[in-house]
């Protein structure tokens, strides 16, 4: 059944209602008729599309569609505080030579310049920069103290990354576990922080020193916010590297992150040369080697399996009461060059990286190699009770072989 015919009419009445004028008569559907438009300009257009929306090119609710005369251009131009400075005009999207309101010469497309309302880039920047930028920060003594914080922590951490001779493999977010922000809101309980200025340096309760000595690498327990404190610069250098051992491996067993000794295999042989040469520091080296050395000897005897680690510092010597299983219990004897006293240690072995997950350490109680053989072999005793931290691996699956030809 074929739709109702509109009458001549009622298509009168329709552009009168949408503020238009028809100058001819309804002939069909698809026939342009002539027109006054609403923006009083004469035009022409068939009955489908003036339903649809459509209008002449000039007020057409999808854009102007007829082209813009070179007066209708500089006339927008001036509108806007700006002046056309060439003679010609091609189309919407070519750009134009123009001078902007804050004096800037530039070239701007009129499709950008009249529809998209843009400027210069001088006048964009400033539009964006300051206050109206969309991350301004009000408070800026907040803002320039919390970038004074993320320098001085790349500074901390180039710093100790120079002292343990490694890179940085990480963004400090992924390397020490917290940000700048987190630091800043840590140190302003700290009682110096209100005069943290750029005389002012992020300290190390323990120094680095004193995980070298111990031969603890773990980035993230050396730079644990507990062990930060803001301390003037001046201080820090007279500080050195001076710190209590008994303190400090107090507040390093409590540590959740375990520090990582190296197994790092050396030469087990050692000899010890004197002369008019030898420092003290040779010295106490050499006794401290002659003193393991005694140590493992010892140990051995009660069917213990020892390693040496001569070739880095601290010297060491790691002790098994099995074959070095994957994550059995085993012990640490260290020598502490800047305390020159010996370290007792036990942790966890990894197999496969050859390292000991350190759990706890404390000062030998005694000084020759008889009493820290005695210690470590009762620590020892005491530790075959304890679960080992067994982690289940996968079983390789037995393949059957395939048919003979």
């Amino acid at each position: 059944m074929s739709k109702q015919k509109r009458t001549n009419q009622e298509i009168h009445n329709y552009f009168v209602q949408e503020g238009c004028i028809l100058l001819e008569d309804y002939v069909n559907a698809t026939k342009k008729m002539q027109y006054f438009c609403k923006c009083r300009r004469q035009a022409e257009i068939n009955w489908n599309h003036f339903l649809s929306g459509k209008r002449c090119g000039f007020c057409s609710e999808s854009g102007r569609k007829k082209k813009y005369s070179i007066e209708e251009v500089k006339k927008a131009f001036l509108d806007r505080g700006c002046k056309m400075l060439q003679d010609y005009y091609t189309d919407k999207n070519q750009p134009i030579f123009y001078r902007c309101s804050c004096g800037n010469e530039a070239y701007i497309s009129f499709c950008a310049f009249n529809n998209q309302k843009q400027d210069c880039i001088l006048c964009a920047a400033r539009k964006r920069s300051g206050e109206n930028n969309y991350k301004w920060r009000f408070d800026r003594n907040k803002k320039d103290k919390e970038q004074l914080l993320r320098d001085k922590c790349h500074n901390l951490l180039y710093r100790m990354m120079s002292r343990l001779n490694t890179n940085k493999e990480n963004k400090i977010n992924g390397t020490l576990k917290y940000s700048a922000i987190q630091l800043f809101d840590y140190l302003k309980g700290c009682p110096d922080f209100e005069n943290f200025k750029n005389n002012m340096v992020i300290d190390h309760i323990f120094p680095i020193q004193a995980f070298i000595d111990v031969g603890v690498s773990n980035v993230r327990t050396i730079n644990s916010l507990d062990n930060l404190k803001p301390s003037n610069r001046r201080e820090n250098s007279l500080k050195g590297y001076k710190y209590n051992m008994g303190e400090f491996l107090e507040w390093l067993g409590k540590k959740e992150e375990a520090p990582i000794l190296n197994e790092s295999q050396g030469d087990t042989r050692y000899s010890v040369e004197v002369n008019y040469r030898t420092t003290i520091e040779e010295v106490d080296l050499s006794f401290a080697k002659i003193a393991l050395g005694y140590v493992s000897a010892g140990l051995k005897q009660h069917n213990f399996h020892v390693k040496h680690v001569y070739a880095e510092t601290p010297i060491r010597i790691l002790i098994s009461s099995r074959n070095w299983d994957d994550g059995e219990w085993v012990g640490v004897v260290s020598w502490n060059p800047s305390h020159k006293c010996f370290v007792v240690s036990k942790g966890f072995y990894n197999k496969d990286r050859k390292t000991v997950s350190v759990q706890s350490s404390e000062k030998c109680k005694g000084e020759n190699a008889f009493e820290i053989t005695k210690q470590v072999y009762n620590m020892m005793h005491d530790l075959k009770g304890k679960p080992d931290r067994h982690m289940e691996k996968l079983k390789k699956i037995p393949l059957k072989p395939g048919p003979k030809n």
